[in-house]
């Protein structure tokens, strides 16, 4: 599909997570340090107000893309309106 084709049809070009803003972490640690673990939903909610729908996180080594958006969750669940070729994807 040429881009002005996906354009025309609502669907995002590819993005690498690492571009994505999100909150700043330690080395080794990421953004483990910032959570409690009994208070995660408040800090995400947080960093949503801050970052915006979708950021990335990282706890130690393993890393994660936050979707806020219930349409966009739906997508990549494998439903919804938008294209799960929309959603920004990990770097191999």
């Amino acid at each position: 599909m040429s881009a002005q084709h996906a354009a025309d049809r609502g669907i995002l070009p590819l993005r690498e997570i690492e571009g994505l803003r999100g909150p700043r972490g330690l080395p080794v640690f990421g953004n483990a340090l910032q959570v409690r673990r009994d208070q995660i939903q408040q800090q995400v909610e947080s960093w949503c107000a801050h970052y915006g729908d979708h950021f990335r996180i990282r706890f130690g080594k393993r890393r994660f893309l936050v979707l806020a958006d219930p349409d966009t969750v739906a997508s990549a669940m494998g439903g919804g309106r938008a294209s799960s070729a929309a959603l920004p994807r990990w770097r191999s």
